[in-house]
């Protein structure tokens, strides 16, 4: 699937960022929500790149998007906690806590906010051991508790070639798509990423590499 005919990061992190004015992408987003509805159900979708999180991250988002388009509410959750970019990409930052996750090794506090009428966002905080964080169930947590308000939510999570997290929130998530960019990483780890998932008996529904 061809999103953007380029090689140059920045152009194609913008292009995911302003999917809304962009008929061709946005129409290339509704066919991969199709897609994954036939592959897998779609409600808890979880946007993981070999070794680019900036790039997962804007893809998220222009999912994210395309679900709004089509009237559809979505909780999208950055849950890279080793190296969160979706607040910077979107000039927030997670001051304030309107969402409270609380468990027995943890007392964590995130901030819900809304981007349009069918959006929100919420940005996790960069935790020193992220796995303490995912181990205690705070992703899913967040899930049970926005459950009833959102019919999909899309979870970023870290790089899996870096990382291998996604297998902690395995029990929530229904379809993994793994992000790409043509050129730049190398064969092996986008294989090495496929074999992970499917040892794993993790939802991989797509592998999108942006051009």
């Amino acid at each position: 699937m061809g999103f953007f005919k380029t090689n140059n990061e920045d152009k194609i992190i913008n292009g995911l960022l302003n999917v809304k004015s962009n008929d061709k992408m946005f129409n290339d987003f509704t066919v991969l929500q199709n897609e994954i509805s036939v592959n897998y159900p779609a409600k808890v979708i979880s946007v993981v790149g070999v070794k680019n999180d900036k790039l997962a991250a804007a893809f998220a988002k222009a999912l994210a998007d395309s679900y709004a388009k089509n009237g559809s509410s979505c909780l999208l959750i950055d849950a890279n906690l080793y190296n969160p970019c979706l607040g910077g990409l979107l000039g927030k930052n997670n001051a304030s806590s309107d969402v409270e996750i609380k468990d027995n090794d943890t007392n964590k506090s995130f901030r819900l906010e809304k981007l349009d009428d069918n959006t929100s966002v919420v940005c996790m905080d960069k935790e020193i051991y992220p796995s303490n964080i995912y181990k205690a169930g705070a992703v899913q947590q967040l899930i049970k508790d926005n459950e009833k308000s959102f019919e999909h939510f899309i979870v970023v999570m870290p790089a899996v070639k870096e990382h291998k997290e996604i297998v902690l929130i395995k029990d929530i998530v229904d379809s993994i798509i793994l992000v790409t960019q043509k050129d730049i990483t190398i064969k092996e780890h986008i294989f090495n990423a496929i074999q992970f998932f499917k040892e794993n008996e993790l939802p991989l529904a797509k592998t999108v590499v942006l051009k």
